[in-house]
């Protein structure tokens, strides 16, 4: 008992004399010294050489806020924080301070573009010190209980619909309340239609339809949420399209340089990553303004040059890209979204496990499935797609997306395993386009049957794309070693009448010589399909470029 007071007593005494952490390294001494660049790698190396080096580490992290590398400067203080001590963190009140400064920032940036995370990362903030407003409280509650909304698993929903009626605020948000009047699951199920939640919407919006009341204003909120959860049932009756048209606008010009194809990965990634932060309830304009150090369109292509002249010095660059974004995950999905469009699965799949394992939102996870898919490794495509999934909002959608990954990496088997979980799942947004992707995986394996029975189902709906299904003469002729002059005259006058046919294009640019005008016609409408908001159309058409 003695020794154990004693113990305690030196324990106290040490903390009050401040030998919880270690001197810091003189930051500006050493850059004067060896410069910014050299200083942080030097930074690296001894922490490499001793991972449990904490004066390097705050050292590390304090160059990184000089030097705006706030996502490195996160990933140094959870390291020094999973470090700990005999009395705790070892770090100073202002290492403390400036980590809880960059939580703050980088969970405004989560909840702006829709990450249920951005709560995790403001509590934290505010357990170390940090004042966050309620509102940013409250901002941040609402985006987890959607998120949670939109899982499929009964249990996480519900959570989500408690954390709704305890933060208040909102009258749509009455219907969440199991002991609400109808009227009120109605207001709340369409409210949840509009945020992706379609699983919660669908059950709210029955809850109120078979309590017997009517209201147009409501009617066709529920026969679309009906035509989701049930086609089978619903189509005929409702006479609503089975799949509505894909989106085919390009969202951004196309800008010439000296590498076409360098311009058209990085308008793609931009692109994507546009999406993902404009996935959040703000919109893509003010989620993007609350992470302005993300990479830009012009920085994407100067990776994107540099990996056409080596991928090592490409990799570094987008070190520093990532480094940079507070909210690395993003950073990382951008990266990763640029790799996949210069054709290097492995380096893209890196990417995207780096962001799914920073923040495990659904759009994030699925990123990280297609790369997979895409790399090959269709086993963990499946069950990381599992998750990804169920946490989506639509998991029918999500599995189209792997499905047409699959197919690119040529896993056409486990592209019919993934088309018989979404066909499970499909509402008439989707059920079309998993039949197609069903049908054309079947035939590419063999399975005429079974694609004869796709067939049949998709017959019933509505009339299949031009050249579905289609056998055509144009492009077994353009892979001859040199085609003649009449079939690429045909070629060319059939992607004239059909500017959705990529795959068209994407032959006749391997056929048509260098200086042939109609090649660089081709070449420059497949640039410009780079910003497609259909990530797959986009990334055929970058990849068909040379």
């Amino acid at each position: 008992m003695r020794f154990a007071k004693l113990t305690g007593v030196a324990i106290w005494a040490l903390a009050s004399c401040g030998v919880r952490a270690p001197d810091p390294i003189d930051v500006a001494a050493l850059v004067a010294r060896r410069g910014a660049v050299d200083a942080r790698r030097d930074l690296e190396i001894r922490i490499l050489a001793e991972p449990r080096d904490v004066q390097a580490r705050l050292a590390a992290a304090t160059l990184d806020g000089e030097l705006h590398r706030d996502g490195d400067a996160i990933d140094d203080y959870e390291a020094i924080e999973k470090l700990g001590g005999p009395l705790g963190t070892r770090w100073h009140d202002a290492d403390k301070a400036r980590f809880a400064a960059l939580l703050v920032r980088r969970g405004q940036a989560r909840v702006a573009r829709g990450s249920g995370h951005g709560l995790y990362d403001l509590e934290r903030a505010t357990r170390l010190g940090a004042a966050v407003p309620a509102a940013s409280f409250a901002r941040a509650k609402e985006v987890a209980a959607i998120a949670k909304l939109r899982h499929i698993d009964a249990e996480v929903r519900a959570s989500g619909r408690a954390m709704l009626v305890a933060l208040g605020g909102n009258a749509a948000w009455a219907g969440a309340d199991a002991k609400a009047p109808a009227a009120q699951h109605a207001v709340f199920g369409a409210w949840l239609w509009e945020r992706g939640a379609k699983r919660e919407a669908y059950e709210q919006l029955a809850r109120w339809h078979d309590s017997g009341a009517h209201d147009l204003a409501y009617e066709r909120a529920f026969a679309l949420a009906l035509a989701w959860w049930s086609p089978d049932a619903a189509l005929a009756a409702l006479e609503l399209p089975a799949s509505p048209a894909r989106a085919t606008d390009t969202v951004v010009p196309f800008a010439t340089g000296d590498d076409p194809r360098a311009a058209a990965a990085a308008l793609y990634a931009y692109t994507r990553l546009e999406a993902l932060v404009g996935a959040g309830l703000d919109g893509a304009g003010s989620a993007m303004a609350m992470a302005p150090e993300l990479p830009s369109e012009a920085e994407l292509a100067v990776v994107a040059r540099a990996y056409r002249r080596d991928p090592a010095v490409a990799e570094r660059l987008a070190g520093e890209l990532v480094g940079r974004s507070i909210d690395r995950a993003i950073g990382q999905a951008a990266i990763g979204a640029l790799f996949d469009a210069l054709g290097d699965p492995g380096r893209a799949r890196m990417m995207w496990l780096g962001a799914s394992e920073d923040s495990d939102d659904a759009a994030l996870v699925e990123g990280y499935a297609c790369a997979a898919a895409r790399a090959g490794d269709g086993d963990a495509t499946l069950v990381i797609g599992a998750t990804a999934a169920a946490a989506s909002g639509d998991p029918a959608v999500t599995w189209i997306s792997i499905g047409h990954a699959l197919m690119r990496g040529n896993r056409t088997l486990d592209v019919i395993t993934a088309m018989r979980s979404a066909l499970d799942l499909a509402g008439a947004n989707a059920l079309a386009e998993a039949l197609d992707l069903a049908i054309e995986a079947s035939r590419r394996t063999g399975r005429d049957a079974q694609a004869d029975g796709f067939a049949a189902l998709r017959a019933q709906l509505q009339p299949p794309p031009v050249g579905h299904e289609v056998q055509r003469v144009e492009l077994a002729e353009l892979a001859l070693h040199d085609p003649n002059a009449s079939v690429l005259a045909a070629a060319w006058v059939a992607t004239r009448s059909d500017p959705a046919d990529l795959v068209l294009r994407a032959a006749l640019v391997s056929a048509l010589e260098r200086g042939d005008v109609r090649r660089q016609t081709i070449l420059d409408e497949l640039a410009a399909i780079a910003g497609d908001r259909d990530p797959e159309r986009a990334l055929t058409a970058v990849l068909a470029l040379p």
